[in-house]
């Protein structure tokens, strides 16, 4: 019976999706390389290298969108476990506990002042420095209600909410930041309505008849609109950027329109092996790369890239951002398999009942 249900589960599992997370995690590398790194500050604007950079910047910004759509579309069909979001605090905590012992280590080590607040602040980063984390860990309590609208409300009135989301928090809301303040889609509200609109796709297929092909057009289509808007917007005096934001109407399509097309890629058994075997790595790229301690050391490390030669800039940001990428994959598996070894998923099981248990005896006061 067991072993039918996990072949069932297997037989279901989107890998179309699954490699979209991993290259989604390598597009948030490339924008902290691009701008933590320095090489947008320092590239001249409007120029033609510039906007080769920026080009690479709008094409990698949808990424995070695309995060939060995916919770949606897998979501929606899951199991909603705490063990799960308990999972990822005990990750956040491993990395916060290495890193800071190292910093302190090369600190005493060279000499240098260390203080108990930057020692606090390093073992618990703060919400800014690891926003989405702390943006998702708020989102898990509310998956629940958005499953239940989702799964309840007839879907006209679903549809009618989605297109209202999108006219008035994405349209309107790129031209007046007091029309929905959502602080540049730096929020819980902007995951929760990314998690509903991936939740929606889920459950009504959406945009089915795209083909994989089609759907990525549509996503370079979105990208080169947004390209040309900067540069348009750029040239008039008006702010450049003004779409070039998560929740910018073109980098919200240009992420729906990436998942429509990944869910739908058909997979080989080889690179089925390989996805599975990385995807339970790709949330540890985030957490170790984005940590103060290892995001303090990008900040204008690569802004020499901006002063390259116009042909191979572009190449030199793709392998940085590799390297980048392979390395912390290379280290989240290395705890993976510390994690296994010290049965770290038996503890998170305990730790889920105890906190429910916690949450039990609270409810029955009221």
């Amino acid at each position: 019976m067991e072993e039918s249900l996990i072949k069932q589960a297997k037989a279901q599992r989107n890998y179309g999706i699954d490699l979209l997370r991993l290259i989604s995690m390598f597009m948030v590398v490339v924008l902290h390389v691009l701008g933590q790194g320095g090489i947008l500050s320092n590239a001249q604007s409007l120029s033609v290298k510039g906007e080769i950079f920026w080009f690479l910047e709008i094409f990698c910004y949808c990424a995070v969108n695309v995060f939060a759509i995916i919770s949606g579309i897998v979501g929606l069909k899951a199991k909603h476990k705490s063990r799960n979001l308990i999972n990822l605090c005990l990750q956040l905590m491993f990395y916060a506990i290495i890193l800071t012992c190292i910093d302190v280590v090369v600190s005493v080590c060279a000499d240098a002042d260390v203080s108990i607040l930057s020692i606090f602040s390093n073992l618990f980063p703060s919400v800014h420095a690891v926003w989405y984390f702390s943006a998702y860990f708020c989102l898990f309590f509310f998956i629940p209600m958005l499953n239940s609208i989702v799964e309840n409300v007839p879907r006209d009135v679903l549809r009618k909410w989605v297109i209202f989301i999108f006219t008035v928090f994405s349209c309107f809301g790129t031209f007046s930041s007091r029309m929905a303040n959502l602080n540049g889609g730096y929020s819980v509200l902007w995951l929760m309505i990314l998690y509903l609109i991936g939740a929606y796709i889920s459950k009504y297929d959406l945009l089915n008849r795209l083909t994989p092909s089609k759907g990525f057009l549509c996503f370079l289509g979105c990208v080169l609109l947004t390209s040309l808007s900067r540069i348009a917007f750029g040239k008039a005096g008006i702010d450049a950027n003004m779409f070039v934001s998560y929740t910018s109407p073109t980098i919200l399509l240009s992420a729906i329109f990436l998942v429509a097309s990944f869910k739908k890629i058909k997979l080989g058994d080889k690179a089925k092996k390989i996805v599975i075997f990385l995807s339970p790595m790709t949330f540890g790229v985030y957490l170790f790369h984005c940590h103060p301690i290892v995001f303090d050391q990008l900040s204008d490390t690569f802004s020499w890239v901006a002063f390259e030669s116009v042909y191979i800039a572009p190449f030199i940001v793709i392998g940085i951002s590799l390297a980048i990428y392979a390395s912390c994959l290379f280290i989240d598996w290395l705890r993976l398999l510390l994690f296994k070894a010290c049965k770290m998923k038996d503890f998170s099981i305990c730790l889920e009942k105890f906190f429910q248990k916690i949450f039990a005896s609270i409810s029955n006061l009221f």
